[in-house]
């Protein structure tokens, strides 16, 4: 008769732990899209830069050398990038006039990296970028491209 009531308080500790291991990972799975939720709304996180330069290779068929000049380049962007967001996080105008004057300085050390096709090639990606997707010619806009499935 001991053998059963200790199966049982076995079974039972068992049990207990199956129902607090589901309740933890029921929590987890509530509070993680409230956090993914607490993100800037409606802003895509941009890619990480080395993504970017993978990306860039690709599309512009850079040579080693250009690689490792566009990686410096796009560093030497992030950082200031994070410079002018921690320094006009209020002033939006003044926001606005940094990043366009960022975009002109890496607009000019692309020119000064790449050939001429690269060139052209870069400034068609950068048009596309700042139409962003679902504007005119974006992914899933009028006359762009579908845009990516959703999985």
């Amino acid at each position: 008769m001991k053998t059963r009531t200790h199966t049982r308080a076995g079974r039972s500790g068992v049990l207990r732990r199956a129902v607090t291991a589901s309740a933890a990972l029921l929590l987890t799975l509530a509070v993680v899209p409230t956090a993914q939720a607490q993100q800037a709304p409606g802003r895509r996180r941009a890619p990480d830069p080395e993504q970017r330069v993978a990306q860039l290779k690709e599309r512009l068929e850079l040579n080693e050398q250009q690689v490792e000049q566009v990686r410096a380049l796009m560093k030497e962007q992030d950082e200031q990038r994070s410079a002018a967001f921690e320094q006009n996080r209020e002033n939006r105008e003044a926001m606005r006039e940094k990043m366009e004057e960022m975009r002109s300085n890496m607009d000019e050390r692309m020119a000064d990296i790449l050939n001429e096709e690269q060139l052209k090639k870069w400034q068609e990606l950068e048009q596309q970028m700042r139409r962003g997707p679902g504007g005119p010619g974006g992914p899933g806009g009028p006359g762009g491209p579908p845009p990516p499935p959703r999985g």
